[in-house]
């Protein structure tokens, strides 16, 4: 046992990080910011989702963001999102939703980018491991 310690470099184990820092955001992504929204009364949501826009286009750190948005994303001025990163669904759009003739139509695709979570007062199974959906017949127990 002492042997194994001493080829381990002691008793307790250590961790090689070898990961490198991001990149920091392109300088475009927050110079839209600087001049201020002059006249314009602007809600930190609308703030927010133009920031998360700027990052989700830049090319070194797009990739690496993920957006967990609730389903009330329109609500939240998220829906301009839906077209360009799309909202993740491990089978793809299955069906036509109802603004498919929209501009900003909900999108569902395989390499979508956005995580979408149900709320729990409308699809309880959805955030809920513990509960199954529906069924045709009634709540499952």
């Amino acid at each position: 046992m002492i042997e194994r310690r001493q080829a381990l470099n002691g008793s307790l184990p250590h961790r090689v990080v070898r990961s490198r820092p991001l990149p920091a955001p392109e300088t475009k992504v927050m110079t839209e910011f600087d001049a201020g929204s002059g006249e314009r009364a602007v809600s930190t949501t609308m703030a927010f989702a133009v920031l998360l826009r700027g990052l989700l286009r830049d090319k070194n750190l797009g990739q690496r963001i993920v957006p967990i948005i609730p389903d009330e994303a329109r609500t939240f001025g998220l829906d301009a999102l839906f077209k360009e990163v799309k909202i993740y669904a491990p089978l793809g759009q299955l069906y036509e939703p109802v603004d498919s003739k929209l501009m900003l139509s909900y999108t569902e695709a395989k390499d979508g980018q956005i995580l979408e979570e149900a709320s729990p007062r409308r699809a309880p199974w959805r955030t809920s491991p513990r509960r199954a959906p529906p069924t045709p017949h009634g709540d499952n127990p």
